[in-house]
């Protein structure tokens, strides 16, 4: 450590071990190194958190796309099964239907914003 340049104040954790040490580059504004400063931080957990939240969504919308093509083939089932004169079962086919439609849409709008 010189004297004339501190070193930075943030604790991280040594290579290979579970002990903590002081980080050993010069501190550069606020008594931190450019890594370990409070707003490189924010902005790194910010762009994580907005990384992780976009994969979230398309998780979601894959999932939901899923459960509406499992949804769809169910209430196309049981119209074809006996009851195709049942005006309230063709209803319930196009209305999984659209909600399908809408889950696909949805999903490719995300894919195509990546």
């Amino acid at each position: 450590m010189s004297k004339d340049k501190p070193n930075c104040k943030a604790t991280v954790l040594g290579a290979g071990c579970w002990r903590s040490r002081r980080c050993s580059r010069y501190a550069v504004k606020d008594g931190y190194c450019n890594q370990h400063h409070p707003n490189t931080i924010a902005a790194k957990d910010a762009a994580s958190k907005a990384k992780q939240d976009a994969w979230s969504r398309k998780f979601i919308l894959k999932r939901d796309v899923h459960h509406g093509d499992q949804d769809f083939t169910d209430a196309f089932r049981s119209y074809m099964d006996g009851c195709q004169d049942s005006a309230e079962a063709w209803d319930k086919v196009l209305d999984t239907w659209k909600a399908l439609e809408s889950s696909r849409a949805a999903l490719e709008k995300v894919s195509n914003d990546e």
